[in-house]
C-alpha cells in the first residue's frame, strides 16, 4: 500500500483525488493511510464484499469526470495522469483510454505490453491481459457498466468486455503502470476455506457474461475459446493448489476442469496421470 500511495502522490499531474476503499482488510491499511496528511486522499472502510463491490463503492464516492482504477499490487509511473490528461484533451469524443504496462514476475524478470494503434475489440480484451490500472474512463461509463459484484475472479474482463461492447477504447503508447506478481495475488491464492467458491467463480463469471452477451461476443470469440479459457483457468488453480501442498483442492479443481476439456487442450490421460501424482 505505501508503494501505491507514493506512486500516486508522485504524479506530475497534481489534479487528482485518491479514493482508498479498505474492503475489510486485516492489515494496517488505515494506519498507513493515516500517515499521510494530503487532503486529496479519501479513506473509506467497508465490510469485506470483494473487489467489484469496493470498486463500485469507490466510483460512487468519486467527484472527477474520469476515474482510474488501482489495485494494491499496482503502482503508477509519475507520468500516468499526465499522459491520460493529454489524451483526454486531444480526443474529447473518446470515453475510455488504456495505457501500457510493465509486469514484474515473481523471479524479478520483467515484460512489457506491446503497443498497437489498432482499436481494441472484444477479442483483444478476451485474449490479452491488461491490468485494471491501465484503464481510465469517464465516470458515467463506469457507473453505467458497473463491476459485477457476484464475482471476484475474472471480474476485470467481465467488466471491460462489457465496456468495449459499448465504447471505443483508445490505446495510448505511454508505458505508465507497473504490476507486481507474487504468490499472495488472488489469482494464485489457495485458501482452503473458500477454494470451492473460487472454482465456482472461475466457471460462472465467464458463463454469466457469455449467457448475457453471446450474440455480440460470438462475432469476436468462439464458444470453444470460451470453454478453453475456463478449462485452462481451472487447471491453473489446480497447479496453484499443488504448489501450496493441498492435493485435495487440486483434485477438486481438476474435476471441474474436466467438464471443459477438449482433445486439443488436454487429453483425459493427463488428468489420470495428475491424479496419480496427487495421491
Amino acid at each position: 500500500m505505501p508503494r501505491l500511495i507514493k506512486s500516486v502522490l508522485n504524479q506530475t499531474n497534481r489534479n487528482f483525488e485518491l479514493i482508498i476503499v479498505d474492503d475489510g482488510s486485516t492489515d494496517e491499511t488505515k494506519e498507513v493511510v493515516d500517515g499521510y496528511s494530503d487532503q486529496r486522499i479519501k479513506y473509506y472502510y467497508t465490510e469485506n464484499q470483494e473487489r467489484s463491490a469496493a470498486r463500485n463503492f469507490g466510483i460512487g464516492k468519486s467527484n472527477g469526470r474520469f476515474v482510474c482504477f488501482l489495485d494494491s499490487d499496482d503502482e503508477l509511473k509519475s507520468g500516468h495522469l499526465e499522459c491520460l490528461e493529454e489524451a483526454i484533451q486531444l480526443h474529447p469524443s473518446i470515453h475510455v483510454f488504456r495505457t501500457q504496462y510493465e509486469f514484474v514476475n515473481r523471479d524479478g524478470t520483467r515484460r512489457t505490453s506491446a503497443f498497437s494503434a489498432k482499436v481494441p475489440n472484444p477479442g483483444d480484451i478476451w485474449r490479452n491481459f491488461y491490468p485494471v490500472a491501465s484503464y481510465c474512463m469517464r465516470r458515467n461509463v463506469a457507473e453505467r457498466t458497473g463491476w459485477p459484484e457476484k464475482f471476484w475472479m475474472w471480474e476485470d474482463r467481465h467488466f471491460f468486455l462489457r465496456v468495449v461492447l459499448e465504447y471505443e477504447i483508445a490505446e495510448l503508447p505511454c508505458l505508465t503502470t507497473i504490476i507486481h506478481d507474487h504468490a499472495s495475488r488472488s489469482v494464485h491464492e489457495v485458501d482452503p476455506e473458500r477454494f470451492s467458491q473460487k472454482i465456482w467463480v472461475i466457471e460462472h463469471a465467464v458463463l454469466d457474461l457469455w449467457d448475457s452477451h453471446a450474440e455480440r461476443l460470438g462475432r469476436f470469440i468462439s464458444k470453444a475459446e470460451m470453454t478453453d479459457w475456463i478449462h485452462d483457468s481451472l487447471r491453473g488453480a489446480a497447479y496453484d493448489a499443488i504448489d501450496a501442498k493441498h492435493p485435495e483442492l487440486a483434485r477438486e479443481a481438476l474435476s471441474a476442469a474436466r467438464k471443459y476439456v477438449r482433445l486439443a487442450t488436454m487429453p483425459s490421460w493427463v488428468y489420470a496421470r495428475l491424479k496419480l501424482v496427487l495421491k
